[in-house]
């Protein structure tokens, strides 16, 4: 399995986060599209999965419902 150290991430839009290009190669440079993201603030935590693409020169996590 693969993972990242922990980072900070800004909120685009509604449905994604924006993610910095050296966590995102790690990923995209195994062909991995599909990620588990555990989200935590103020000392509480949610799980779920989005997939990973790049749009206008970014890196972001798309996640729906």
């Amino acid at each position: 399995m693969i993972k990242s150290k922990v980072f900070e991430v800004s909120l685009k839009g509604n449905h994604s986060l924006i993610i910095p290009d050296r966590y995102a190669s790690l990923f995209l440079d195994t062909g991995k599209t599909r990620v588990k993201v555990i989200a935590e603030f103020e000392g509480k935590s949610l799980v779920f999965h989005g997939a990973l693409q790049k749009y206008k020169g970014q890196y972001s996590i798309i996640f729906g419902k």
